[in-house]
């Protein structure tokens, strides 16, 4: 086998399939600032994106409680608490009624206030959840715009690779198929390193150019051996069997 890539080992195990890659990131260059619509209008338009969220979210919550256990099952609940906090509603409202601006920017802007103040924390904890606030505003622009959350190609055993992987991804992904997670950021205390050591998945963190290395090769069939810290392209037959009798 081939190792193509290497990071640091968070969850132990081997695994063994096809890679998916997660992109779904939305730039705010994309977004328009100027409303043509009445602060009210932009208002509801974000209440009701909230509102898909936090269903969302409770639905994320039962499946993680069922798969997990209700002590990791509780970083949904977190989640819950950071879309409804008062202080990120009230700075994503002010700049639709002070700025007249699109729901889409001011959620872009209240939650980078946010996310600049997690990270410049000195606490390794705190900069962790920055990767947890950015979920949850791709998760409110992706229902303001209309867009469907990264779809999963019908692979039979996959592993999810990302330049961050969030909790919702990684529970947007049947248990049985999933093999293994590899990202670009993330660490030790993340919540998807939680969660992963929870399923028993592997999982691999601090892997630099991960999603640039595999593109392209999505129809090749990887191990990931979360111990080692690798993902290494199965050459042969052979290669693969010797794997399968091992996991």
């Amino acid at each position: 086998m081939k190792t193509l890539l290497s990071g640091r080992g968070v969850s132990k195990g081997l695994g063994l399939g096809s890679v998916v890659l997660f992109e779904d990131a939305i730039h705010s260059e994309d977004l328009k600032k100027s409303s043509q619509l009445s602060p009210d209008a932009e208002k509801l338009r974000l209440f009701k994106a909230v509102s898909a969220v936090q269903a969302r979210l409770k639905d994320l919550h039962v499946k993680a409680k069922s798969a997990a256990g209700n002590h990791d099952a509780a970083i949904f609940e977190a989640h819950l608490q950071m879309i409804e906090d008062p202080e990120l509603a009230d700075a994503i409202t002010q700049h639709i009624d002070q700025s007249l601006t699109t729901a889409e920017w001011a959620v872009w802007q209240g939650f980078d206030a946010f996310i600049q103040i997690f990270s410049a924390s000195d606490s390794d904890y705190m900069r962790e959840r920055v990767l947890d606030l950015k979920d949850l505003r791709t998760q409110t622009l992706n229902e303001l715009l209309g867009r469907a959350s990264s779809q999963i190609p019908p692979t039979s055993a996959l592993i999810l690779v990302a330049k961050d992987l969030t909790p919702s991804q990684t529970f947007s992904v049947d248990r049985s198929r999933l093999q293994g997670l590899v990202s670009e950021q993330g660490g030790e205390t993340s919540h998807t390193a939680i969660l992963a050591r929870s399923l028993g998945v592997a999982a691999i963190t601090g892997v630099k150019g991960a999603v640039d290395a595999v593109r392209g090769l999505q129809k090749q069939m990887f191990v990931i051996d979360g111990k080692a810290g690798t993902l290494a392209l199965v050459e042969s037959d052979a290669e693969r069997e010797r794997v399968e009798h091992q996991i």
